[in-house]
């Protein structure tokens, strides 16, 4: 006001002056307003000019709706004290004042109104209504330094808060989580949704940055720098009741911070570490008194005993399978290793095939660079590491959520941007029921678990570092999409479509309409070797296209559940215009690119796919079968049109 006092062509009219001066105030604080709303922090005690609502947390003014959250109208409240003391000092005129006032109170009510609609940015409140309160977007912070103000700190306090405000309005109410950057723990039972949450959208602002973890640890876990035989090794202690985990998750990667534009920035990568184990070695034979159990290994391969024997685990190949067991009892004096759990009908039955290979794991006794060692009765981790690693830099993950989402009996669901990480490993594959599963049907879990859900969306998502399935689509499943998203790093196979039924059982049993297209499905079988890239059961109508499907340890792509010629219903469905490579990596046998196995399958289309790079064990051990295209015994119904392999 000041300088504009001495233009001299306006101080002929000093009306005109102040006018223009008003208008000016108005166009600054109009201006700033967004950054007000968002930056200022206002004293608890300030008296507040105006009385607004509390409940609901919206003001309305005239049509126009505007959700604030507390802090937002205390700031709303100092402002307008604010212009009122400037305008006294620099226009002592009472009514000049007043127009002020009002015309500062709209100028800040549109204002509000666009910062309100940038909230997902900002996140100036902790959650916004649209569509007439018919929609409402909750935002969930990952780092507990948030104002709660401004953010949800937990996926369950969101979805408490959504819920009751469904139950007091009565009306349905479709509700956004939005997570913000960083990592959000789900808990050792993951999230579990249900037909309560149906019509709900689970989104991130980028896969890279937004991860929902199964896992305990992270920067909550210190480690000490120590020696181990005569290597650097890190040592921590077990938080307390942490459960059994096979896997740890290293960040290797970590832009952990606020960047200079003031937006949190918080992208990992992680990569697996793997359980201390022996090398690969090649027993004598199997024993002939105890077939189904024993093996007999050759001088030096085995410890006379291990270090807590109890947790020491040895995996066996097989022809199209590995299996592990736990060790029952080792005998030295015939070099006989018995385990619990027969693999299928006994060890004999693949030895021409297998190599007589297998390994020993979860033994200190070969802990080595890039491994760790879980002990269970000191509840320390031992880990050597790598020659860039510190201990002090060191954030490594303990997988303990198997599932991460579990989604039963609702539809309308729908998922984007978010990273699916650090599932623990599911063993009761191996130790119940039958251990050697072909394509790993043996294993029920997965990280992503839908039950008769229907009509929902995966998109633009990732699932990785996880120790069983990456994705099941289970029964009663229909109008499912999975696409443009991301199944890397995992234990077992990327995706699971149906259940074993058959089309004489109900209709409503049977997954049908599932499309799957455009994702990138790779790195399988860490823990259970026979795990595909994709596993399609009981299913009908379904589309598998489009995908980038490589380096599986098993096959690519699977249809069917067993050699038999009763009728699965898989029905109806088409598998084309995938590129699937790098399959087998040499280490089991009868394998494919695309595997069917067995059964009826009427309508089945397998066309336009690329095959190339599949390898089974060495042939000159006995290992065979590395096919691209393999319709196995009893197969009936499927074309094969314009692949190339």
């Amino acid at each position: 006001p000041s300088r504009t006092r001495q233009c001299t062509s306006w101080q002929r009219d000093q009306r005109t002056l102040d006018v223009c001066t008003c208008i000016i105030m108005i166009m600054i604080s109009v201006c700033t307003a967004q950054k007000i709303l968002i930056n200022c922090k206002i004293d608890e005690s300030s008296p507040a000019p105006f009385r607004f609502q509390t409940n609901p947390k919206y003001l309305k003014f005239s049509q126009l709706e505007i959700i604030a959250s507390a802090p937002a109208r205390r700031i709303f409240s100092a402002a307008i004290q604010n212009v009122h003391r400037s305008c006294v000092k620099v226009f002592k005129m009472s009514k000049l004042i007043h127009a002020v006032k009002i015309m500062f109170l709209f100028g800040w009510m549109f204002a509000a109104a666009d910062a309100v609609a940038q909230l997902k940015d900002t996140n100036t409140s902790a959650y916004k209504f649209s569509k007439g309160r018919t929609e409402i977007e909750l935002f969930i912070s990952a780092h507990g330094n948030i104002d709660p103000h401004t953010q949800f700190t937990s996926f369950e306090a969101a979805r408490s808060f959504g819920q009751k405000i469904m139950s007091e309005t009565g009306q349905p109410l479709k509700r956004t989580y939005t997570f913000g950057p960083g990592i959000h723990n789900v808990g050792g039972q993951g999230i579990l949704l249900n037909e309560d949450d149906a019509g709900s959208v689970f989104s991130g602002s980028n896969a890279s940055t937004t991860f929902l973890s199964g896992a305990i640890g992270g920067t909550n876990l210190t480690w000490t720098e120590t020696k181990h035989n005569g290597m650097r090794a890190f040592v921590t202690n077990l938080p307390k009741n942490t459960k059994y985990f096979r896997q740890l998750f290293v960040a290797d990667r970590v832009h952990d911070r606020y960047s200079s534009g003031g937006n949190y920035d918080n992208s990992k990568t992680f990569s697996r570490r793997y359980t201390a184990r022996s090398d690969i070695m090649e027993y004598n034979h199997s024993n002939a008194k105890n077939p189904k159990y024993a093996i007999v290994y050759n001088p030096g391969q085995v410890e006379p005993a291990y270090h807590n024997q109890q947790d020491v685990l040895a995996t066996i190949f097989h022809c199209w399978t590995a299996t592990t067991h736990r060790i029952q009892d080792i005998n030295a004096s015939n070099l006989t290793l018995t385990l619990y759990q027969a693999p299928h009908v006994d060890i004999p039955r693949c030895e021409h095939a297998s190599g007589k290979r297998f390994y020993i794991e979860d033994a200190v006794e070969y802990l080595s660079v890039g491994e760790f060692y879980r002990d269970s009765v000191a509840e320390t981790i031992t880990y050597i590491p790598y020659a860039h690693e510190t201990a002090e830099t060191f954030e490594a993950y303990i997988p303990q959520a198997v599932t991460l989402i579990t989604a039963t009996n609702t539809s309308d669901i729908s998922f984007t941007g978010l990273s699916f990480v650090h599932g623990a490993v599911d063993m009761s594959g191996f130790f119940e029921g039958d251990c050697d599963g072909q394509s790993a049907t043996n294993l029920g879990s997965a990280a992503i678990m839908f039950t008769n859900v229907s009509y929902s969306v995966f998109d633009h998502c990732q699932c990785m570092h996880v120790g069983s399935f990456g994705m099941s689509i289970g029964g009663a499943c229909h109008n499912v999409t999975v696409s443009s998203s991301v199944i890397s790093d995992i234990g077992a196979g990327a995706m699971r479509i149906g259940t074993k039924v058959t089309i004489s059982e109900e209709a409503a049993e049977i997954t049908d309409e599932v499309v799957v297209v455009d994702n990138d499905l790779s790195n399988g079988g860490h823990v259970y070797r026979m795990g595909p890239g994709i596993l399609l059961e009981g299913c009908e109508k379904c589309h598998i296209t489009h995908n980038d499907v490589h380096n599986f340890t098993y096959t690519g792509i699977t249809t069917g559940y067993g050699f038999s010629e009763w009728a699965p219903a898989i029905t109806s469905t088409d598998i084309s215009f995938n590129h699937i490579h790098d399959i087998g990596k040499g280490l089991l046998s009868d394998m494919a690119c695309v595997y069917t196995w067995g059964g009826h399958q009427p309508s089945m289309h397998i066309n336009n796919n690329l095959c190339h790079a599949v390898a089974s064990f060495n042939p000159n051990a006995g290992g065979y079968g590395g096919w691209g295209l393999y319709n196995d015994q009893t197969t009936v119904g499927v074309s094969w049109t314009n692949n190339v392999v």
